[in-house]
């Protein structure tokens, strides 16, 4: 097992230095956010790469960030469109909801029979989950397609 183990931990370790790169491996054009030392953090395009600075296209113009200002540095490796993120969210909502409903229902525990309206635990936890479930869809969905998300990977500092 410990062999197992060791083995999955260094293929995942490789595997995610595999793809990491250093900026004179990224190409013109890369998305990039510069994180920077007491300073904003500045995103734009990658115009090109010096041995003390880098230039970017942002929406503001061409700026020249010095090397020795980065604090961190990070690509995008492309993001979700709107239509994913809306079904991944919403899905993240509708589970919430529904085991929000559930625990509600259930720890509600049975109606006293004999009333006109009673529902046992179970079926409360039923019509719980399916209500929440189906709010938690719904204001997921919403989330999701108002704010589409995007990866971002960092690169190794020289």
């Amino acid at each position: 097992m410990w062999r197992i183990t060791t083995f999955a931990f260094l293929a995942a370790l490789f595997t995610a230095s595999a793809g990491a790169q250093d900026l004179s491996g990224l190409q013109a054009g890369a998305k990039l956010k510069i994180d920077r030392a007491g300073k904003p953090t500045v995103e734009g395009v990658l115009l090109d790469v010096s041995t003390d600075s880098v230039r970017l296209r942002t929406i503001t113009g061409s700026w020249t960030v010095p090397r020795a200002e980065f604090t961190r540095v990070r690509v995008s490796r492309g993001g979700e469109g709107r239509g994913r993120s809306a079904l991944r969210k919403g899905g993240i909502g509708a589970l919430g909801g529904i085991v929000v409903g559930a625990a509600l229902g259930l720890a509600d525990g049975d109606d006293p029979a004999g009333g006109w309206f009673s529902m046992t635990g179970p079926e409360k936890a039923a019509l719980g989950g399916t209500v929440l479930g189906t709010i938690g869809l719904i204001v997921g969905s919403v989330i999701g397609a108002a704010t589409p998300t995007e990866r971002w990977e960092p690169v190794p500092l020289p």
